[in-house]
């Protein structure tokens, strides 16, 4: 091997980038619940939250997806593949995904990792949550933004911990007759 071509090789990155020069976004808006709905993380709340800062940084918004109960277990959720259907539609024409959270846009982990990659590599498209800022045209910005991503899938997995360890409580406490929850009063 010549010297020349481990220079070559030296020089070539792994992070591909597309850079968008335009400032056009879609908005991404989701709830799970209507409880989460009705408290802190209304649909209009966050709306409102990334219409504020997409006015700031001078972005123009060309259209809104979500706005429905979705979970983000999955990235089969119905509004957010007509977002993506959308952005490859106009492909070169929007430069970002607006979210208010990383977990509004992703529950997946290791999915959503690869999908805003992909965003970012085939169609110049980077995921920005509003309320946690992060850089990713360099790779300490993505590498900030796959943690996040992460951090959301394991919330999601601690989420649902507690949630079957609740159930098997309650199962077990009517499984053995418990006056609490079998509707028996003592007198």
């Amino acid at each position: 091997m010549s010297l020349d071509a481990f220079k070559q090789f030296g020089h070539q990155s792994s992070l591909r980038v597309v850079t968008n020069s335009m400032k056009n976004a879609v908005v991404y808006t989701r709830v799970s619940s209507k409880e989460q709905a009705d408290t802190n993380l209304s649909l209009d709340f966050q709306r409102r939250v990334i219409e504020e800062y997409a006015a700031k940084q001078g972005l123009s918004i060309l259209s809104y997806f979500g706005g429905t109960y979705e979970s983000a277990k999955t990235d089969g959720r119905k509004e957010f593949l007509r977002m993506l259907e959308f952005i490859k539609k106009h492909r070169g024409k929007v430069s970002h995904i607006l979210v208010y959270t990383l977990d509004r846009f992703s529950r997946t982990g290791g999915g959503a990792i690869k999908l805003a990659q992909d965003l970012r590599e085939k169609y110049g498209v980077s995921v920005f949550a509003v309320t946690q800022p992060t850089d990713t045209s360099n790779p300490s910005g993505v590498l900030h933004q796959n943690i996040q991503l992460l951090f959301s899938e394991f919330d999601n997995q601690l989420r649902k911990q507690r949630a079957v360890a609740g159930m098997k409580e309650k199962f077990q406490k009517r499984r053995m007759g418990h006056p609490c929850t079998t509707g028996l009063r003592h007198h």
